[in-house]
């Protein structure tokens, strides 16, 4: 499995949430938290293509870098890591 997350500006989140409300997706919601800079860093260095990840399945991966940078498909490692670098009561429902 991978978790897809967006750490850029958060107009590319409602972007993709309010095209995947059009399209019919059942519970959607959109959370936004903040996490430790030195996570976003250590994303950003050590991310791959979508197009290398399967050399590098334990990587994090690069994605759609088309509308905006600092998307990342995320491991269950990385899930892991991201759960311990949030920033405690940080945590919000946008929609």
């Amino acid at each position: 499995r991978c978790l897809y997350v967006n750490c850029g500006p958060i107009d590319t989140s409602l972007n993709y949430y309010n095209k995947k409300v059009e399209s019919g997706l059942p519970g959607a919601q959109l959370k936004a938290f903040d996490v430790n800079k030195s996570f976003l860093k250590q994303l950003r260095k050590q991310a791959v293509n979508q197009a290398d990840h399967t050399y590098f399945p334990n990587a994090p991966m690069r994605v759609d870098q088309t509308t905006g940078i600092d998307q990342f498909g995320l491991t269950r490692t990385q899930i892991q890591q991201l759960k311990d670098n949030i920033i405690q009561g940080s945590g919000r429902i946008i929609k």
